[in-house]
């Protein structure tokens, strides 16, 4: 009898797990290297006896060793806690929760930061961003906090742009070629942004448990996708104004200027380590020399979302039709 009967594809990777996790998309066939993952409620989670090297709100992460990463997300008031081991190299995940109810959160836990720390150990080039399909090409949306790139990834999904990948994109390259593998299923969003993107108000909730937010999530896992990477033809950066301008700017960026905003947008960067920090930046060298890199102004106004989906979708199409000549 096989302990882990369910297969996913996430990432490039492919997933067996000895329970179901929502939002990941089944898998047949062997899509990429294995990654194992084995849940289990236990009483307590002890904390290491080393220090930490990262603590981020209430996440704590140690490295253990070279091959052996720790990640903790603990509610100091009512003492739950979950915890995901990343063994063998990125090669197995250790699932663990202390309580009952805490267990709807796990996944939401694993498909970001979780599967993360199995990436970065394998040294994968990890960006968070969002990327959609446009034109049979994949545009990549990145930009700080709020600045609006699931936002925008759901206005063009509901022009009928697919969705790649949400907050976490892995690309692969092959000589001057760069690629995005399919990420989950989910596309989460706040509900004021669901709703300016033209999605329902009444999205279900990410999270259940308060010490996370507030986000909602709409399921594309039932969707046809990919398992094939897709070539990414731009990169746009969401960059947030108070003031109101007269119009949207798209900025073109130099490789060296592009460079900077890939390595300021590394998903869960606090996890590298020093080899780690040097392939991204060869990686990032290497995205910036052959894939245009573009600053969009924006400012904060969800009235806005849909002009400026309008605007990548345009300036996309356009750039893939000079190509083309």
């Amino acid at each position: 009898m096989n302990a882990r009967p369910f297969t996913y594809s996430v990432y490039g990777l492919t997933v067996h797990s000895n329970r179901s996790v929502p939002g990941l998309r089944t898998s047949a066939a062997e899509a990429g290297p294995l990654v194992t993952i084995d849940f289990a409620r236990v009483a307590q989670c002890p904390a290491p006896l080393v220090p930490p090297k990262a603590v981020v709100g209430c996440e704590t992460f140690w490295r253990l060793s070279s091959n052996v990463w720790l990640l903790r997300y603990q509610d100091e008031t009512s003492g739950a806690a979950w915890e995901i081991e990343a063994t063998e190299g990125g090669a197995h995940l250790n699932v663990r929760w202390t309580t009952s109810y805490q267990i709807d959160d796990i996944p939401s836990l694993l498909l970001g930061p979780g599967l993360a720390a199995v990436l970065h150990l394998r040294r994968a080039f990890v960006l968070h961003a969002s990327a959609v399909k446009v034109g049979g090409g994949a545009v990549l949306i990145m930009g700080g906090s709020g600045a609006g790139k699931s936002t925008t990834a759901a206005a063009l999904v509901r022009r009928g742009f697919p969705l790649i990948t949400d907050d976490v994109a892995v690309l692969e390259s092959s000589g001057m070629s760069h690629a995005v593998h399919m990420g989950h299923g989910y596309l989460r969003i706040y509900e004021n942004s669901a709703v300016a993107a033209g999605w329902p108000a009444d999205l279900p909730r990410l999270f259940h448990h308060p010490i996370f937010d507030e986000k909602r999530y709409v399921d594309l896992a039932d969707e046809t996708w990919d398992t094939e990477p897709t070539r990414v033809q731009a990169i746009y950066v969401l960059e947030r104004h108070m003031e109101r301008r007269s119009g949207k700017t798209i900025q073109p960026l130099r490789p060296r200027q592009g460079l900077q905003y890939l390595l300021a947008n590394v998903y869960c960067s606090r996890f590298l380590d020093d080899e780690g920090r040097r392939e991204c930046l060869r990686r990032g060298i290497a995205l910036a020399n052959n894939v245009p890199v573009r600053v969009i102004n924006v400012q904060c106004d969800l009235a806005e979302i849909g002009s400026l989906a309008d605007l990548v979708i345009h300036d996309a199409m356009t750039a893939r039709c000079r190509e083309s000549t």
